[in-house]
């Protein structure tokens, strides 16, 4: 029997201290084999080259601005890993600020592959207690990052007045009496108390969530059709949306084990953000890989392509209270054998979206620091968190930029590699983002006219 690798979710608000943590988790045990996921949120990766580490290996598990394609993102890299559990002694996630856990927690319990390579030994959560009771208050993520967690940091606790601690505290101990709480500067938490925690429970997950073990999908409804050799027409009529997207999956049958497999490879399918834009009139073809369907006219018509009588499962990214979709067979609207419509039980607060931009070249520092200012005086509360890794003028060391709301840290960190190509990275994340604005301001700050390269997501 293959050997189970432990699993540790460090979960928390943004800007808490997360990497800070993960980054002693490792530094703390030298001699254990450790992989690290990065769950983020955004389509530019900026944490992973906050992470410094030696031998251990990083698997980016990146999520695109809609949360409800995390899950097939997170499988595809836990399937990743285990193809190379025997290389390692244990797992850490560390999750985005603006993760609930328990998709994250339920994946281990739902996937039999995964269960088979990994078990969660506890979720810890850090807390940034120099925003007092309103972040708290402000986020109800943020609430179930604690109330799921074995372990919470109350970090920065250097930068809080005693009476916010303790007002934190006491919001925290109400949610979750069984967790192990500490008051920490730095995420500075003695490892041990890590692991001394009773550990994850399934039991008390499923208190607080009935439905932890009914996993989350990435599409809104699904059906199932009869399809022969000659195929099958998707209509879609017009609607407000301008785009969707499709997996169709052939099934052997409507039961429950054979339906759970194609809604898994759905899933899956589902985490392609390259997935080509398919328009009016083209081809869908079944297997498992996704199909952004352009919708342009008041009737949008799509071919199901098969070579083979059989069913077929047909996942959509919306469902009938978006779109008015039916399937044609021979010419005629089909009824599905069976069908059914999936319901988000977790998304993004108060359409709090990611921007991530990237720049080739030099910059400026002083001009970063005026740029990252004038964006928390323009933008206020909307402007939640600012996390970048800048090559900056006349050093050959990289510059981190760290900022929570108003508050903005920078340090010059590890030199560049010979091998580094100088670039530029800062991802965004708050409400109402302006994109290209931000990529005008971001262009503002390069020293020198090298840039050789610009990308937002």
């Amino acid at each position: 029997m293959s050997r189970i690798l432990p699993v540790t979710l460090i979960t928390g608000s943004l800007g808490a201290g997360k990497t800070t943590l993960l980054n002693r988790m490792v530094a703390g045990a030298p001699d254990l084999r450790t992989a690290i996921i990065e769950n983020e949120f955004g389509d530019i990766s900026v944490d992973d080259r906050f992470v410094i580490f030696t031998n251990e290996e990083l698997v980016q598990a990146q999520t695109s601005s809609n949360l409800q394609t995390m899950r097939g993102d997170f499988v595809r890299g836990l399937l990743r890993l285990a193809q190379v559990a025997e290389r390692f002694d244990r797992v850490i996630i560390e999750c985005s600020g603006l993760a609930d856990p328990a998709p994250i927690a339920q994946t281990f319990f739902t996937d039999d592959e995964l269960r088979g390579t990994f078990r969660l030994e506890s979720i810890v959560a850090v807390l940034d207690a120099s925003q007092g009771t309103a972040g708290w208050k402000d986020s109800d993520v943020t609430v179930r990052q604690a109330a799921f967690a074995d372990v919470i940091l109350l970090n920065k606790t250097d930068l809080a007045a005693g009476a916010d601690v303790d007002g934190l505290e006491n919001h925290v101990r109400r949610t979750n009496r069984l967790a192990r709480v500490y008051r920490t500067r730095h995420s500075n938490v003695h490892l041990g108390e890590l692991v001394l925690s009773a550990g994850f429970s399934l039991t008390r997950a499923q208190e607080l969530d009935p439905h932890f073990l009914q996993p989350e999908y990435p599409f809104r409804w699904a059906g199932v059709y009869p399809v022969g050799p000659e195929g099958a027409e998707l209509w879609i009529e017009e609607g407000t949306l301008k785009e969707t997207a499709v997996v169709v999956v052939p099934v052997r049958s409507t039961h429950g084990g054979t339906l759970a497999d194609a809604k898994e490879a759905a899933a899956l399918a589902f985490s392609d953000r390259g997935a080509p834009l398919t328009k009016d009139g083209g081809t869908i073809f079944p297997g498992a890989s996704l199909h952004r369907l352009e919708l342009t006219g008041r009737l949008n018509r799509f071919k199901i392509h098969t070579l083979t009588r059989g069913l077929h499962g047909i996942f959509l990214a919306h469902g009938p209270q978006h779109l008015r979709t039916t399937v044609h067979i021979d010419g005629i609207p089909a009824m599905p054998r069976w069908e059914r419509t999936f319901h988000p039980r977790h998304s993004l607060p108060n359409a709090i979206e990611s921007v991530g931009l990237r720049l080739a070249g030099t910059v400026d520092a002083d001009r970063v620091r005026q740029w990252l200012q004038s964006l928390h005086d323009e933008m206020g509360d909307d402007l939640l968190r600012s996390k970048g890794v800048l090559t900056v003028q006349g050093t050959g060391q990289r510059l981190l930029v760290n900022g929570v709301k108003s508050v903005i840290e920078e340090y010059l960190d590890l030199a560049w590699k010979p091998t580094d190509v100088n670039a530029n990275f800062i991802v965004l994340i708050g409400r109402n983002l302006d994109r290209t604005a931000l990529m005008s301001g971001f262009r503002s700050c390069i020293a020198h006219e090298a840039v050789l390269e610009a990308q937002s997501a």
